[in-house]
């Protein structure tokens, strides 16, 4: 008799043990490393969980890790409450995992959309969660653009010419996204990438509204002096506009993806008299073809005493584009 009591007794609690993993699926969602909701957390967590692109560049591996042994179970959604999971799997007890699910991820086509995954892990004691993880679908062509560049500097109203004030700017022309570019790197070349002149590397963290944009300036004063756009500030911008040569700049994302590049010979977009920067036209095409750049026609976000000649729009809509 009381082995059989006992064994009832094991098996109403593993019963609550699953029907409790099944609610904690909503309950702790989206604390992260929780035993339940308003519970402390516990001092063993699920830590690092990250995804990469395969070398295929059709399927993600998964990897995450944990300080105990746990059975872990690893969800993926297009909801943020992970409902309705695309993919469900659990895995034997162990400190580390990884996984590569045998589905292809709605992350291109016109059905695209955000992806949510993470992971449950649970021991005897405990029912634990990793933090969300999200993977962004495939951004369209243009999406992110180099937009502006300044590289005559500016230009005082009593004419005298400055030459420290250059700029980049960067552009998210969508209107519902916004786009994390933080450690995208930005490649410098002269003109037709003969001579490699260095990466500058913008910040972790860095995001792009819809229609926003993120400007890169020189760190001389001379920005400051002559417009009240916030910009962050780069030692190693370099600018080759010799009669004979021009710039070249390729803006990448963390794996390395080219999202936009531009080829510029100095001679054909002269800035002249009025010191004007060179704009991306729209709508947006190769940036490697002079004839989708011109320059600037007007000025935005200059400060008085450089408005009459200074010609650029720092972090605002390019003098260019259609109204």
């Amino acid at each position: 008799m009381k082995t059989i009591l006992a064994l009832i007794l094991a098996g109403l609690l593993v019963l609550g043990m699953i029907a409790c993993s099944e609610t904690e699926l909503h309950t702790d969602w989206p604390h992260g490393n929780s035993t339940g909701t308003g519970t402390a957390a516990p001092a063993i967590t699920l830590f690092s969980p990250r995804h990469q692109l395969n070398a295929n560049s059709s399927s993600y591996e998964f990897v995450w890790g944990s300080s105990v042994p746990y059975i872990t179970t690893m969800y993926i959604s297009i909801n943020p409450d992970l409902s309705a999971p695309l993919f469900e799997q659990s895995f034997a007890s162990a400190t580390s995992t990884n996984c590569t699910p045998p589905l292809a991820l709605p992350l291109t086509g016109v059905s695209k959309t955000r992806i949510y995954w993470a992971v449950k892990g649970v021991d005897a004691l405990h029912t634990v969660w990793s933090e969300t993880n999200i993977i962004n679908p495939e951004l369209d062509p243009f999406s992110v653009v180099l937009s502006e560049i300044c590289y005559r500097a500016t230009k005082s109203d009593s004419g005298q010419g400055y030459f420290l004030g250059d700029f980049i700017e960067i552009h998210n022309s969508t209107a519902d996204r916004t786009i994390d570019i933080g450690n995208w790197q930005i490649d410098q070349y002269t003109c037709d990438r003969t001579n490699f002149l260095g990466t500058l590397t913008i910040p972790y963290g860095t995001r792009l509204a819809p229609g926003g944009f993120w400007v890169l300036a020189n760190t001389s004063t001379q920005f400051d002096n002559a417009f009240v756009t916030t910009a962050f500030r780069a030692t190693r911008i370099k600018l080759d506009v010799s009669s004979s040569k021009g710039f070249s700049y390729v803006l990448k994302d963390t794996s390395g993806k080219v999202h936009d590049e531009c080829d510029i010979r100095a001679g054909s977009l002269s800035p002249g008299e009025h010191y004007a920067s060179v704009e991306r036209s729209k709508p947006f095409a190769d940036g490697m073809h002079d004839p989708n750049w011109s320059l600037a026609i007007a000025g935005t976000n200059i400060k008085p005493g450089f408005q009459v000649y200074t010609r650029a729009t720092p972090g605002a809509a390019n003098s260019i584009w259609p109204k």
